[in-house]
């Protein structure tokens, strides 16, 4: 059974609002299909609008952990499969061993443990 999904909010451009509308709605629909781990890809701020995606959904999912809709979040700059968090994260879904770019400071992406 899939365990992780990709997701990608940043990819039309949207407003900040309708981003995490997005994220809000996608967090709930993977819960509803049992999955584990989202991926999301928001970006880091190379349009030169100064990441606002990225940083609006660090603060949501700092907000969503603190009220239990989610476990935890890993960002994609702190990402290491020497790290606790992403080893327990990986025998839960080990799927995200396919990743290529799990091992890099990958600003443009966070990984949420459902």
């Amino acid at each position: 059974m899939k365990k992780v999904k990709l997701i990608d909010i940043k990819k039309d451009f949207p407003p900040v609002d309708i981003a995490i509308y997005e994220l809000q709605k996608e967090i709930k629909l993977s819960k509803l299909e049992g999955l584990k781990v989202l991926k999301v890809i928001h970006g880091y701020g190379s349009s030169g609008k100064g990441g606002l995606i990225k940083k609006a959904v660090r603060e949501f999912l700092k907000e969503a952990k603190r009220n239990k809709i989610i476990t935890d979040y890993v960002a994609g700059e702190g990402w290491s499969s020497y790290k606790v968090l992403p080893l327990n994260l990986l025998e839960d879904a080990p799927e995200l061993l396919l990743n290529l770019d799990n091992e890099s400071f990958n600003l443009g992406i966070t990984i949420i443990i459902l």
